[in-house]
């Protein structure tokens, strides 16, 4: 938690996100297309990150395009904001079940909200800003020579470049001549590339502006630097007229993030690592063995490590793993760690020293996570409208398991056997699916070449590597479907006269944009219509057991959403902001 990459995401956070009192530009993508409740709006800009995040953009490319894609997208987003509100309302955040899996996102997300307020308030103010407005309104204008260094100088050679440099200094005070003199020395020893001016923009870039803009005129310095000494004198500061600081405001305080971060980040760092004397820690070799060998069984931290260690306790009591200069941490607070700090993500064989180092990183987290809860109101980050995309995630799989998964009737045999009976003549009766392969052109001579192709004798597969495969259905009412697909049933009529392995084509069609389309088709396989018995169906129908009544179940939750919130969906916002899209 708040590790290196990390902080780096903190830092784009910060320059995109923390500007809170930067002017708002609307844009279309701001069009409120739905409205859920009295206060919460659903933007297009909103409904296109869902559809992208989601794959509904993909799902329906070919069946629909983007305006099937959205509408689909946004009763799948509406849904599962009024299963988040659900959630809230139920109070299902008091299930401490539940909310294991949300544990350690929310307390990432307090100790990133508590290192933003401690950077800001540190070096993001506005006296800060007010302060560096200041300073912006000069521009220092300098002389420099450069000796320059190429990394392979010996110490002696350095110490001629430091006594070189000293001479220059002292020769820059004493000559009234600089330009002459530095044309002069240049042509020897030096570089030519003056006059330099720097402003307070370039100095907080540039290591070497950054001590001239300090200095006041006629003050010389020598510098080194990574490429050579510098030795710069100063010989104006002119004043720059600015727009008023207002104006100016939001722009040096970006610039402010971009100065400080490393600088607080480093401070914070070391706040981190003082919490914990290593020279103090005491460890239990024995406890560090055993959760050594946990930490190497395949997915241990991923599904078995609540249990294991739940019944360590029970079964032999709970045992110290290590003491410190502030404490103790025994195998309940380990556990602790692991369901509200952080886990364990072993990506190879692990040892006693990488097990260790995680145990301290761990402690350290859970002294920050205990800091920002002083700070941070945990409902600022976990509430029915968190803008987090992993926690609203997962307050909807919670929500799903608690009123849908373990709603589902408990499977014994006879459940079964009654499930059976009950839809042997629905989902229990096979219906008659035809699947075949299909290759469609525009252009009807070439389905006809194709088909001059395969009666020469060259198989179907041979004439290309590339088909569509389609499937079909013939319903109880003698009706043709596609099935698994939304896509009109085209060819359904022609695939249904086909034996196994037969051909047929070109076939006409004109597809949902009156376009006229040629196929040519091969039957890949037929699934007989008959009546399934329970030993047929034996191996499948648990699975189809939960499904009926997960679907069954999802129906009526939400049914009852749909009834308990007021939703508008206001279609011809939507349908303009598609079409300007």
């Amino acid at each position: 938690m708040l590790s290196k990459k990390h902080i780096l995401l903190v830092f784009f956070i910060l320059l995109n996100v923390c500007c809170a009192n930067d002017k708002i530009i609307i844009t279309e993508k701001d069009t409120i297309v739905a409205k859920i409740g009295e206060d919460y709006n659903v933007t297009f800009k909103d409904l296109s990150k869902y559809v992208s995040d989601w794959q509904y953009d993909i799902k329906y490319r070919i069946h629909g395009g983007i305006k099937v894609a959205s509408k689909v997208g946004l009763n799948a987003l509406i849904r599962d904001q009024m299963k988040r509100f659900d959630f809230f309302d139920r109070r299902l955040y008091e299930n401490k079940n539940l909310m294991r899996s949300m544990n350690r996102i929310i307390n990432e997300e307090l100790s990133v909200e508590y290192f933003i307020r401690l950077f800001k308030s540190t070096y993001i103010t506005e006296k800060k800003a007010l302060e560096t407005y200041k300073l912006m309104g000069k521009e220092v204008v300098y002389y420099q020579i450069v000796l320059p260094l190429h990394g392979d100088e010996k110490e002696r050679t350095l110490d001629s470049l430091k006594a070189i440099a000293l001479k220059i200094q002292n020769d820059f005070v004493k000559t009234k001549d600089i330009e002459k003199y530095l044309k002069k020395y240049s042509a020897k020893n030096g570089k030519l590339d003056n006059p330099k001016k720097v402003t307070w923009e370039q100095s907080i870039s540039d290591p070497v502006g950054d001590v001239v803009f300090n200095l006041s005129k006629g003050f010389t310095r020598i510098i080194k630097s990574v490429d050579g000494y510098y030795i710069v004198i100063v010989t104006d500061i002119k004043k720059i007229d600015l727009e008023p600081f207002e104006k100016m405001k939001n722009n040096i305080m970006t610039k402010l993030r971009e100065v400080y971060f490393t600088i607080f980040e480093d401070e914070f760092v070391k706040k981190k690592q003082e919490y914990v004397d290593e020279s103090k820690v005491k460890w239990n070799d024995n406890s560090i063995t055993k959760i050594t060998e946990w930490s190497n069984i395949p997915r241990f931290y991923q599904d078995s490590y609540q249990d294991t260690i739940q019944n360590v306790i029970k079964r032999n009591g709970n045992f110290e793993i290590l003491s410190y200069n502030k404490g103790s941490v025994d195998l309940n607070e380990f556990l602790r760690f692991l369901d509200e700090v952080e886990i364990m993500k072993p990506l190879g064989k692990m040892d006693k020293e990488n097990v260790k180092n995680f145990i301290m990183e761990a402690i350290r987290t859970d002294y920050i996570i205990k800091e920002a809860k002083k700070v941070v109101d945990q409902k600022e980050i976990f509430n029915p409208y968190t803008k987090n995309d992993i926690l609203k995630f997962q307050i909807v799989q919670e929500y799903n398991n608690e009123l849908i998964e373990n709603q589902i009737p408990e499977i014994t045999e006879a459940s079964l056997h009654k499930f059976y009976d009950e839809h042997r003549d629905s989902i229990f009766y096979q219906l008659k699916v035809v699947n075949i392969l299909a290759r469609i052109y525009t252009d009807s001579i070439k389905a006809a070449e194709e088909m001059k192709e395969i009666k020469k004798g060259i198989p179907f597969e041979k004439i290309s590597n590339t088909w569509y495969n389609k499937g079909f259905v013939r319903k109880k009412d003698g009706k043709l479907k596609s099935y698994f697909s939304p896509e009109p049933p085209y060819l359904a009529e022609a695939a249904f006269k086909l034996e196994l392995n037969g051909v047929a084509g070109p076939i006409e069609y004109s597809d949902t944009a009156n376009v006229k389309n040629y196929a040519v088709i091969k039957c890949d396989e037929i699934i007989p219509e008959k009546q399934l018995t329970y030993e047929d169906v034996k191996k499948n129908i648990k699975e189809e057991f939960k499904n009926y009544y997960r679907n069954k179940i999802a129906n009526e939750v939400d049914l009852r959403l749909n009834k308990k919130y007021k939703v508008e969906i206001f279609g011809n916002v939507l349908e303009n902001a598609l079409s300007a899209k």
